[in-house]
């Protein structure tokens, strides 16, 4: 059996670009991550190599210089060496001391050129800084403070449920679904030929719950 990195059709090898206004740690990790799993996953030669291509094409594509794929490459593969019995009972230790002594951290929001003076003085105080984007797509995007109600919605694909069973009617209407609704109700009161929410009610004595109607 064969593994290997699956992506799927819509895939475009877009990531984080290297000449984004970035803290440079958030572009080594996009690299370390692409890298890791073109190590880790692939389990034959010839697949570790095809994916370790196809990363490194994609990161030099979103403008990372390849000297730089190649160090975090060079460190991922020295981090994945099999730790001594020794090593690792030294390891732990090292993390049992270090989790004794508190550590302060700050959110400080990345600004280049001021940011890395403002980390270095921090971290002389044993405060370690963890940088975040400047601007945040949720506030270039933020969510509408008005939503218009599901009955004046239109152009939707709704669901609505049955209240006896699990059967749901799906429909499509570029109308206002209040307007689609009432049809509905009116097909059910005469058990209209077609509708397939009326044949449900009738052939099984159910009850449609409207109240419960969602957009998909």
């Amino acid at each position: 059996i064969r593994s290997s990195v699956y992506r799927k059709p819509t895939h475009t090898d877009r990531y984080l670009d290297y000449n984004s206004h970035h803290d440079n740690k958030h572009k080594a990790s996009t690299a370390a991550t692409l890298l890791h799993r073109a190590l880790k996953l692939p389990n034959s030669s010839e697949g570790k190599e095809r994916e370790l291509n196809r990363v490194y094409s994609a990161l030099e594509s979103n403008g990372y210089p390849s000297n730089f794929i190649k160090n975090i490459q060079a460190e991922k593969t020295r981090r994945s060496t099999v730790l001594s019995p020794e090593e690792l009972v030294g390891t732990f230790f090292k993390m049992v001391e270090g989790s004794e002594s508190r550590k302060s951290f700050a959110s400080l929001p990345y600004i280049k050129g001021v940011t890395e003076p403002l980390t270095r003085v921090l971290k002389k105080h044993d405060i370690t800084v963890v940088n975040k984007p400047l601007i945040t797509l949720q506030q270039q995007f933020p969510a509408p403070k008005f939503r218009p109600s599901l009955e004046s919605q239109t152009n939707v694909i709704y669901k609505i449920p049955c209240g006896d069973c699990s059967w749901c009617y799906i429909g499509e209407t570029g109308r206002a679904f209040n307007t689609g609704k009432k049809e509905h109700l009116r097909n059910m009161k005469t058990a209209a030929k077609g509708s397939r929410i009326a044949n449900h009610v009738w052939a099984n004595s159910h009850a449609i719950d409207f109240d419960n109607a969602s957009i998909i």
